[in-house]
């Protein structure tokens, strides 16, 4: 077994893509964002090795239609529904960077706005009384 060590980043600048991911169980959904505010909605793509193909590809196209040199995906540790999908990612020229959900919760909000609204408190009243 390979161990890899973690560290901390902070190698976000102008010429940055960053990508969330929402892992699933079959379905994962993407996120794409630059730091001037071009941005892709958030989109399913299925866990299997096509899925991610074509995950590559819209991320590549985005990533070269933007005129962006560096790549961040950021993911949430699901366990073993993951590992398909850093095992295709991690030959290719990323960084991926394990956020811990206790200390944010961006991927879901983000996915949220999209879906639902575009306030915290639009969202807030359709998840009162939800812990």
């Amino acid at each position: 077994m390979k161990i890899i060590e973690t560290q901390n980043t902070k190698n976000i600048n102008g010429q940055t893509l960053v990508v969330a991911e929402d892992i699933g169980k079959s379905v994962h959904y993407g996120y794409f964002r630059t730091s001037m505010g071009g941005e892709v909605n958030p989109f399913p793509f299925y866990n299997t090795h096509k899925g991610f193909q074509e995950f590559w590809q819209k991320l590549s196209q985005f990533q070269k239609q933007q005129g962006l040199k560096e790549c961040v995906i950021g993911f949430e540790s699901t366990g073993p529904y993951a590992e398909p999908l850093f095992h295709c990612l991690r030959n290719q020229p990323v960084k991926l960077v394990q956020i811990n959900p206790m200390h944010t919760n961006w991927p879901a909000w983000i996915f949220m706005k999209s879906v639902q609204g575009n306030t915290r408190a639009s969202i807030a009243s359709q998840n009162e009384g939800v812990p």
